[in-house]
Order: structure tokens, then C-alpha cells, then sequence
């Protein structure tokens, strides 16, 4: 359900310095969704602005599907996470704005709605939703009925628990109106979970197969961090989409790419198997947009 505007529903936020512990790794993704964002907002910003009166009839749309705590605390000090940051830089660069943050828990989405009116983000351009990101009749189908039929440009990003909700990501790419929105996927692989267990075969199967079907052409992949594998996949219709080579994002059909995938999808001993690293190349033979 989407959040009201009744005021006794906002409580006063708490913070609990147990659960609210941000590790090194969470500050690295942090950085570079913020990195991601920024320039993604630029290009766009720039994109609508080249194309006659688009900044007044285009929203940037911006789904967050896991939008979790609105503030993390960094040593005592406030830090807006990825949702909050996104919608915060929206709001300060474009006339139109369509902003969606799904949070299944809602004491976090309260928490959502609070910081958005304490900035005077409000509906109908900047919403929260309290409901599970599955949920493509009671959660996404109205989202998508809101945007224009054609070129609406922005991001979908999805940073789940485990692993990636990837069915629904496939079928929104598979939206027209969605055509030219960018997804961005953050998670964790773990390594030394991928022959056995809730990371085994089939997950690894998943990321491949994802990348198969989802109906986007161009794809980029983030240096994996950390014992568990932190990593971040871009999917873009986009061909010339940048990489951002210095924080280890390199696009999937180049030979550091195609490294970066082999050791998320592959065990050791299938990796020592392959007589030519280039053999994994899957997107070589589709077509990608302008």
C-alpha cells in the first residue's frame, strides 16, 4: 500500500546503534551508486534538455525496489542511503519527477515517508510504497500505468538481501514504457557458496540466464569486493553506456568483463576447465542500441 499523508502516522525516528552499523563494503556501494547516480541524472538531464521541452513533459523515473532505511550512521553521522540520495538529486535537477521507493517492512517505509516530507517531496511525484517489490499487480503494474507512453528515461535499482528478484527485473524490461530505463542490480555472489547451498548451480544459473532474457542488450559489471563478492550489474539498451573503469566497472563483452563474469558464474575448477578464456563470450552476436 502506498503511504498517506496523515501525520500521526510518522513516527519520531530512532535510531538504534546495534542495527545501524554500516561496513566498509556498504560504504564502497554507497560511493558508487552515488557515482552511477550522478552521472546517470547528468546524461539524462542533458538528454531531455537537447530534445525541445522534454524537462517539462518527461519525469526522470526512479524505482527503488528495496528501499530500506532512509539514513545509515556512519561513525555518529547521518548518511542518506541510496533511495533518499536519488530522490534528493532528482528533486534539485528535474521539473518532473516520478520516484518510487518500495519497502516491504514498514517501519522503514514510515521512516521513508518522514525524511521525504521533512525535504517537501510529495506525492504524486515522490512516493512510498509499503509492500513486497513482487507484487507486480499491487505494487508495479500502477507505477508503470503513471509514466508516458514513450521515452521516459531513468533507473530501476534493486539491491536485495539475497539473491536478485530476477523474474520481476525481466519483466519490466520487457515494459515499452520502460524501454530506456536503465536497471542496476547490488549483490553478493559468496564465493565460497557457489557449489553448494542458497548460492549453488542453479543461482549461478540465474545471473546468466537473467542476462539472456532481460531485454536489454548492454551490460556492465562492477570488480567484485569482499569475501562475499559485492558486486554491482548494469543493464542498458543504451550501447554507448560508460564505464567507469577506475572504481572496476567494465562492460561485460570486454576481456576484463568477461573475466568479472566467469568468476561470479563459474567454480575454480569449471574456470581451470576453459581452454580460452574468450569462449565465454555470450552477447557477442547481439545487437545493441545506439
Amino acid at each position: 500500500m502506498q503511504i498517506s499523508f496523515d501525520d500521526s502516522q510518522l513516527p519520531e525516528r530512532t535510531v538504534n546503534s546495534d542495527t545501524a552499523k554500516t561496513s566498509e563494503l556498504t560504504l564502497v556501494k554507497y560511493d558508487h551508486f552515488q557515482g552511477l547516480f550522478k552521472m546517470h541524472t547528468n546524461i539524462v538531464y542533458g538528454t531531455y534538455q537537447r530534445n525541445g521541452r522534454m524537462l517539462e513533459t518527461h519525469p526522470y523515473f526512479y524505482l527503488d525496489l528495496n528501499a530500506g532505511d532512509p539514513i545509515a550512521y556512519l561513525n555518529g553521522e547521518p548518511t542518506d542511503c541510496c533511495g533518499l540520495f536519488a530522490a534528493d538529486r532528482i528533486d534539485s535537477m528535474f521539473l518532473t519527477r516520478s520516484v518510487h521507493l518500495i519497502e516491504d517492512r514498514q517501519k522503514q517505509a514510515n521512516e521513508f515517508f518522514n525524511q521525504l516530507r521533512q525535504r517537501n517531496m510529495d506525492p504524486p511525484e515522490f512516493n512510498v510504497i509499503a509492500g513486497n517489490h513482487t507484487d507486480w499487480e499491487g505494487c508495479l503494474q500502477p507505477i508503470i500505468d503513471q509514466l508516458p507512453p514513450h521515452w521516459t528515461l531513468g533507473m530501476i535499482f534493486h539491491d536485495p538481501w539475497g539473491v536478485p528478484s530476477y523474474e520481476t527485473l525481466v519483466k519490466l524490461s520487457q515494459e515499452p514504457k520502460l524501454a530506456r530505463v536503465d536497471i542496476v542490480i547490488a549483490f553478493q555472489v559468496v564465493a565460497e557458496k557457489r557449489s553448494d547451498g542458497a548460492f549453488g548451480k542453479e543461482d549461478r544459473d540465474r545471473l546468466k540466464s537473467f542476462m539472456e532474457k532481460v531485454n536489454k542488450k548492454t551490460f556492465i559489471i562492477r570488480e567484485p569486493e569482499g569475501n562475499n563478492q559485492w558486486t554491482f550489474l548494469i543493464a542498458s539498451n543504451w550501447k554507448s553506456y560508460p564505464e567507469w573503469t577506475e572504481a572496476g566497472f567494465h562492460r561485460v563483452d570486454s576481456p576484463t568483463g568477461q573475466d568479472i563474469i566467469q568468476r561470479l558464474t563459474l567454480t575454480q575448477k569449471e574456470q581451470d576447465a576453459i581452454p580460452d578464456p574468450n569462449q565465454f563470450g555470450m552477447f557477442d552476436d547481439k545487437e545493441v542500441a545506439d
